[in-house]
């Protein structure tokens, strides 16, 4: 019979097949084919390093954008919760005027912890709507004015003075520059002078400017409120009183000022005196006692109001009197009312600070200041 033929499958080779078995052929290439099975070997392990470095890579990228986003999301909710816990004063009305009958059907029916403290006998629950109509809330809310009405005086008294002494210290400053020029005029501590008195200028005009161009200076330094005695040996005002009060008179050169020198260095210690007052005076703060009668004061007026609200006895009414909005509406009064006095108080604890603070448009010197800054700037350029 006729055999059928077949041709054989084609050879496939590679570059590097033909290269090992020339290699293999050639009896004066042993090294060289040794050499070269080294080297296919170390390309395989790089391969197979690089592949498990790419995955390594990848899932540490992973790895770090979880944990980016992570962070975010906690400083969001951390700055979401800070300004709401900063603007308590104005949604705790808000929230009571919706949760007033709530809190009073807790109170009225169930066998809540609420409910069973509210529990007496009807003779009882008259007993206790009169002591709060006729004697607890009189006396309590005029214990609670005449507490908030003398502290919020107190505070802002110390703020018209904080304020008053602010703009001397400013014009002050201002005013020493022309001084300091005339007393230093050729000396080679004119500039080093200059230069402290310029960082203490735009130190007290960061306190209440918010320039982007004075935001990097620090409060600390000028007698702000988190200042300590280290901090205001350390500030430039320091710094130009030690140097102003060790140059002799007779050391200055031709041009010098002795009665400018003395001017200066009166100043500058009179202005170092001024700072230490004003951080003295930004330190104080309100003891824990006094916060904590005013807050129990606050309470208990909110919590009789609301018994005298919920009628004598709560248990046996039928439609809840909390619900009406009159009710709503004189509960959330009285509750703002008590939370916004919170929030001034507050307020003018920290002069600096907070919707009741010392603005830019109330120190009458600081347009003064922000010209002597620009002529210190002025005469450190041509230095």
């Amino acid at each position: 019979g006729v055999q059928s033929f077949s041709p054989p499958p084609p050879v496939r080779t590679s570059l590097l097949a033909v290269r090992l078995a020339t290699a293999r052929s050639s009896p004066k290439s042993g090294g060289r084919a040794l050499d070269v099975r080294a080297r296919v070997r170390a390309s395989a392990t790089d391969a197979a390093g690089a592949g498990r470095r790419g995955g390594g890579g990848l899932l540490l990228s992973v790895l770090r954008l979880g944990v980016r986003s992570s962070l975010t999301v906690a400083v969001l909710a951390a700055r979401f919760a800070g300004l709401t816990l900063g603007l308590w004063w104005a949604w705790l009305p808000v929230a009571l005027y919706w949760a007033l009958p709530v809190v009073e059907k807790a109170a009225a029916t169930g066998n809540t912890p609420l409910a069973i403290a509210m529990m007496g006998g009807e003779a009882l629950e008259q007993l206790v709507d009169m002591a709060c109509t006729s004697v607890f809330l009189p006396v309590v809310g005029i214990l609670y004015a005449i507490l908030i009405g003398l502290t919020i005086d107190a505070l802002w008294s110390q703020q018209r003075d904080l304020r008053s002494s602010f703009t001397v210290d400013c014009a002050r400053s201002a005013l020493l520059l022309p001084s300091l020029l005339r007393a230093l005029a050729g000396s080679p501590l004119k500039a080093a002078a200059l230069r402290l008195l310029r960082g203490h200028m735009l130190g007290l005009a960061s306190m209440v400017d918010p320039a982007p161009s004075l935001a990097k200076r620090s409060r600390v330094a000028e007698g702000g409120a988190k200042a300590s005695m280290l901090d205001l040996v350390r500030s430039d005002l320091a710094q130009l009183t030690a140097m102003l009060s060790e140059i002799s008179p007779s050391a200055l050169p031709a041009g010098g000022d002795a009665e400018a020198l003395a001017f200066a260095a009166a100043e500058s210690r009179e202005l170092l005196v001024s700072s230490c007052e004003r951080s003295s005076i930004l330190r104080v703060r309100l003891p824990p006692v006094h916060w904590a009668i005013l807050y129990g004061l606050a309470l208990s007026l909110a919590y009789a109001f609301w018994i005298v609200a919920t009628g004598p006895n709560p248990g046996s009414v039928s439609a809840l009197n909390c619900g009406s909005p009159r009710i709503r509406f004189l509960f959330s009064g009285l509750v703002g009312a008590m939370s916004f006095g919170m929030k001034i108080v507050a307020d003018l604890e920290t002069p600096f600070n907070g919707q009741y603070r010392v603005r830019a448009s109330d120190i009458a010197s600081l347009p003064l200041l922000r010209v002597a800054v620009a002529q210190a700037d002025a005469k450190l350029a041509e230095l």
